[in-house]
């Protein structure tokens, strides 16, 4: 179960689950306040080309929020870019919001950002945890030299010191924050993650605020794809059992084995993207399959509901293949052309 799930709800039975992924009294609501980002990293499936929220579409969030949390028992809101910390205020912004709204109804609520780290200052971290922004996904892709070959900012320099710099006072202050440092598996890179994981086993090994989550990085379609190799699912499974070896101290979690569907195939997740359209998954913005709908300037949605409904198809008999990762099912499938018809709806 997702450690950013609300009240712990057991999730092992299909019908439960099923109902779990349809049910309106839930919202898992992955925000873009911006879709620029500070970093190139060289295999980023990202065009940058959207920018930071406008006025506009920041009030008709809110707007959003507050028509549907009156009826919610559980909100879960992801951040997620380009690099979310880019647009500090619009997260502050609409952070606030939601902590009233939620004084009011009384709502459970989850906040977590993913974030590459390099904005993360102390006084950062202690603002958003008193908004309830206290989880964290940080990646790095090696310890130091090797880590810098990939993750580059946009001007061409290394990005880890600063990274580093920051995982380390999130450590010593007393935040109630959890950080998972997500590394980053590629062919190349084997010999830097040993390094790497040395280090964070011992730094971080004596906090059990700090998870390691191993991940191979993909071909998604972005304009770098032709650019690097993977590994397969074979070679990075082997790669997974090598270097948690290294891992005496520190937690390690396996979130390519969810016990619940991922957030792209349940009706109750959508993604607001900073231009105010809507999409389900944050791989693919550009794939007409993932446009959605839109936001409304009073807080409505229009939903296009057959490619909305293309997303579910796990649900229909639970098939994990398909829950596990919706967005590989459609892509399998290969293109199809929907033509929009828009419906408006309340939330």
């Amino acid at each position: 179960m997702s450690a950013w799930t609300p009240n712990g709800e057991d999730v092992e039975n299909k019908a439960a689950r099923r109902a779990l992924a349809l049910t309106n009294r839930r919202l898992k609501l992955i925000l873009l306040p911006t879709e620029q980002c500070n970093f190139r990293c060289t295999y980023c499936y990202e065009d940058f080309k959207e920018k930071q929220m406008s006025r506009d579409v920041v009030s008709a969030t809110k707007r959003f929020l507050e028509l549907r949390t009156s009826e919610l028992d559980s909100l879960v809101i992801e951040w997620y870019g380009g690099e979310p910390l880019v647009a500090f205020s619009v997260v502050s912004e609409i952070s606030e919001w939601v902590v009233r709204l939620q004084e009011q109804r009384r709502f459970a609520y989850v906040a977590a950002m993913t974030t590459n780290g390099s904005l993360l200052r102390p006084d950062r971290a202690a603002t958003l945890a008193a908004l309830g922004v206290r989880h964290y996904q940080i990646s790095l892709d090696g310890f130091r030299a090797g880590h810098d070959m990939t993750r580059r900012r946009a001007d061409g320099k290394g990005t880890f010191e600063k990274i580093w710099a920051n995982l380390l006072s999130l450590h010593a202050s007393s935040l109630p924050i959890d950080v998972v440092i997500r590394v980053h598996m590629s062919p190349a890179n084997l010999s830097s993650l040993e390094e790497l994981l040395d280090a964070i086993d011992e730094s971080f090994g004596d906090d059990p605020r700090f998870t390691v989550f191993l991940k191979r990085i993909g071909h998604w379609g972005g304009p770098n794809d032709d650019k690097f190799s993977v590994l397969d699912e074979t070679q990075a499974a082997g790669m997974v059992r090598t270097l948690r070896k290294r891992l005496t101290r520190i937690r390690t979690d396996d979130l390519d084995a969810p016990s619940e569907p991922c957030y792209a195939g349940v009706a109750n997740s959508l993604v607001i993207r900073s231009n105010g359209s809507l999409a389900k998954c944050t791989i693919g913005l550009n794939d007409e399959r993932n446009q959605v709908g839109n936001l409304l300037p009073d807080g409505t949605l229009e939903i296009h509901q057959e490619r909305f409904r293309a997303w579910l198809l796990g649900l229909e008999d639970m098939d994990e293949q398909i829950l596990a990762c919706p967005y590989k099912a459609l892509r399998a499938r290969g293109p199809q052309v929907i033509a929009p018809k828009l419906i408006p709806v309340r939330g």
